[in-house]
């Protein structure tokens, strides 16, 4: 017997009917634009790790404050070649191997050429560190243009979801190409208004990113969120299932709607819940979660507006 309340309920059954329906392609809310971070013009990936930002960033600087950069083959694959002459700088990342036989493991690995499972805790060790050389956009023959990010209030047509966030009290910064939420600076990052689609996709994200910030351990004390979970193990799955179901949720409520906003929730749910064919309920027990973190907002929203 389900303890969500009707309308909840209804939402949640609408859900479940589109993943059925078949494989749903997620669509990102927001173009990739210039931010703080630097980013990989190839994989739309920020830079990660202690030094590389900061390198690429100081970096970056000398090429008219740019920080968009990739490999010599990867600039040469895309058809933009690097310029002759030219001295690319060089970042660090570390040599994962698989825990049981020392091969490679990269990250993006399920498991090592010797089969053994590499999603489980400890499954990966790292034996080393590797370098490579990226050079910056500008050091390219047919540098890509800069983007502008047009000034948008968010606000604008969504009072309701501006307020509700804004009566959080999350601290939120714009910048770069990511939207996420950090546990440990208990901060919320997203893209620039101006860099969404439409202004519904923006108020999706940053519901689904104040859903995981309800789970901090001095809020709701969300395991997803306090205990956290490597990228794409089922603790991290599970949470990213909260955050949608709850964006979906707060978004009915808060009257962000745009005709395929309740394709794209579902297709996000869809390509997390594959992960959980172990626990048919998941989905279900992600909903329950998901409620009491909208009830969380909204109580904080109602009562700031007393």
């Amino acid at each position: 017997m389900s303890n969500l309340s009707g309308d909840i309920q209804a939402i949640v059954d609408t859900l479940i009917a589109r993943m059925e329906s078949g494989d749903l392609p997620w669509h990102k809310p927001w173009a990739n634009m210039g931010g703080v971070l630097p980013v990989n013009v190839n994989t739309n990936r920020e830079y990660t790790g202690v030094f590389n930002p900061l390198i690429l960033m100081m970096a970056s600087s000398a090429h008219a404050g740019d920080n968009r950069w990739s490999g010599f083959g990867q600039w040469a694959k895309g058809g933009n070649s690097v310029r002759k002459g030219e001295h690319g700088v060089s970042i660090y990342f570390p040599n994962f191997v698989c825990g049981v036989c020392g091969c490679e493991a990269p990250p993006w690995f399920k498991v090592c050429r010797n089969k053994h499972n590499l999603t489980l805790t400890g499954a990966r060790g790292v034996a080393g560190f590797q370098s490579c050389v990226v050079f910056n956009n500008q050091q390219t023959v047919a540098p890509l243009p800069t983007v502008e990010v047009p000034e948008v209030d968010p606000c604008v047509g969504y009072m309701a979801a501006g307020n509700a966030c804004r009566d959080m009290g999350a601290k939120v910064v714009y910048g770069g190409n990511t939207a996420s939420y950090n546990k440990v600076t208990d901060i919320i990052n997203m893209p620039a208004p101006g860099a969404f689609k439409d202004l519904s996709g923006y108020w999706a994200t940053m519901m689904h990113e104040h859903m995981h910030w309800t789970g901090a351990a001095s809020r709701l004390n969300r395991e997803g969120v306090t205990m956290g979970g490597y990228f794409g193990s089922n603790t991290y799955a599970f949470e990213e299932l909260v955050a949608e179901m709850g964006s979906a949720f707060l978004c009915m409520k808060l009257g962000v709607k745009h005709d395929s906003l309740l394709d794209n929730h579902a297709a996000y749910l869809q390509s997390w819940v594959k992960g959980l064919k172990d626990d048919p309920k998941a989905l279900m027990k992600a909903a329950s979660l998901a409620s009491k973190g909208m009830s969380y907002i909204l109580k904080a929203d109602a009562s700031e507006s007393k």
